[in-house]
C-alpha cells in the first residue's frame, strides 16, 4: 500500500521548524553574523515566509495557502494547548527574517 502523500499542514510545519543557521543576539542580523549552534548567545533563524510559500507553491501547485496561512500555524506550534500533536512536536527558530522588497 501506497504512503499517502503529506498534507500542506504538515509540510507548513516542517518548514516553519526548519533552521537555517545561527546567530549572535548580540549583535546586528545580517548575512555577516552566522555563529556555530551552541554559542553564547546564538539564536536561531529560520526561513522568511516568502521563502516557506514558494516550496510550499511548488509541492501544492493548486493551493492557496498564504502567509497569514502559515502565521496561524506558527501561532498553534507556539501555543499548542492541547491540540493535535502535530503541533506540539514541533518547535519554531527563535527569529524568522523578513523579506523587504523594494520598488
Amino acid at each position: 500500500m501506497a504512503k499517502p502523500k503529506r498534507t500542506v499542514r504538515e509540510a507548513s510545519i516542517e518548514h516553519l521548524s526548519k533552521i537555517t543557521h545561527y546567530e549572535d543576539s548580540a549583535k546586528r542580523s545580517g548575512p555577516n553574523n552566522i555563529v556555530p549552534e551552541g554559542t553564547p548567545k546564538a539564536r536561531s533563524v529560520g526561513m522568511p515566509y516568502a521563502e516557506i510559500l514558494a516550496l510550499i507553491h511548488a509541492e501544492f501547485p493548486h493551493r492557496e495557502t498564504t502567509v497569514e496561512c502559515l502565521r496561524w500555524y506558527a501561532v498553534k506550534m507556539r501555543n499548542p494547548l492541547g491540540e493535535d500533536e502535530i503541533y506540539s512536536s514541533a518547535k519554531l527558530p527563535q527569529r524568522r527574517p523578513r523579506v523587504v522588497t523594494r520598488t
